[in-house]
């Protein structure tokens, strides 16, 4: 739904498939301005194109590119391009100036909010080889062995969210870890939040991890290890792979500090192995 000054107000509904901030393709019904329209078409990252017919406007087509602000918000002063229809002809913007065939120009800046129905779904199996299949924790069990692990909570220490929920950007997969692309798969990450006049970092962990109590707590103490390089500075002199050795470090000495009689109950040394998968991943 979105709304400017010439052209009033347009309601839509959009369906689409494909890989979030990577491509995707889409088929919209809408109305503005007496006129119902359809159309379908495709996005490759920030670039989008369309062909549609409308029963007012008749045929027609368009690409674009822009940006989206977090919460489903978007306007045409973040977006430019160039559009067709059967009875007007030809047009485009540039933020928000609308230019016609005639070589007019208007000033008619838009905002837009859409929301999603569901989020994606990633249908990927987990070959981590630990093969957890345990009970999965609620958010607020996992909260209180974050607080009970490291001494903090929501709130402290530029903490704000503790959550097993996915953020802006990832999905969950059927296997309840976090997707960022259809390869790139998270137990666990660190998130700022945007839009916020304070330093604040969310902390992520995925359903999966806590299907058991020790995994649990070493992503905890991983996830945390990043909390730490934010809040004393290091992050921002640190290169990704030197951030995320240093996390998993932390993360696997919490593993072998654990005391024999978990070892033989619990399979550790895969999750051991699933660490130093990471540290492979940056130092190939």
């Amino acid at each position: 739904m979105s709304w400017s000054p010439g052209g009033g107000l347009d309601v839509s509904l959009t369906v689409g498939l494909g890989v979030p901030g990577i491509a995707s393709i889409q088929s919209t019904v809408g109305y503005s301005n007496s006129n119902f329209y359809g159309t379908v078409g495709g996005s490759v990252g920030g670039i989008n194109g369309y062909v549609g017919y409308g029963t007012k406007s008749g045929l027609m087509a368009g690409a674009s590119y822009g940006v989206s602000f977090s919460g489903g918000f978007s306007s045409n002063m973040t977006s430019v391009g160039i559009s067709y229809c059967q009875k007007s002809g030809f047009s485009g913007n540039y933020l928000d100036m609308q230019f016609d065939n005639r070589g007019n120009i208007t000033f008619d800046p838009s905002l837009g909010l859409s929301h999603k129905f569901s989020n994606e779904k990633y249908f990927l199996d987990v070959q981590d080889g630990l093969n957890l299949k345990g009970a999965e924790m609620s958010e607020n069990q996992v909260e209180e062995e974050f607080m009970s692990l490291t001494g903090v909570g929501e709130g402290e220490y530029k903490i704000g969210d503790i959550t097993t929920s996915p953020g802006k950007g990832y999905s969950l997969t059927s296997d309840h870890l976090f997707a960022k692309t259809a390869t790139e798969l998270e137990y666990g990450y660190v998130a700022r939040r945007l839009w916020s006049f304070r330093e604040i970092y969310d902390v992520h962990l995925s359903p999966y991890t806590t299907r058991d109590i020790y995994f649990l707590r070493g992503v905890i103490t991983h996830e945390f290890r990043h909390v730490v390089q934010h809040n004393n500075g290091w992050y921002s002199h640190l290169t990704d792979a030197q951030a995320e050795l240093d996390a998993c470090t932390s993360e696997i000495h919490y593993y072998t500090s654990l005391p024999v009689s978990v070892l033989s109950q619990h399979n550790i040394s895969g999750m051991i192995q699933s660490a130093m998968r990471y540290v492979r991943k940056y130092y190939k």
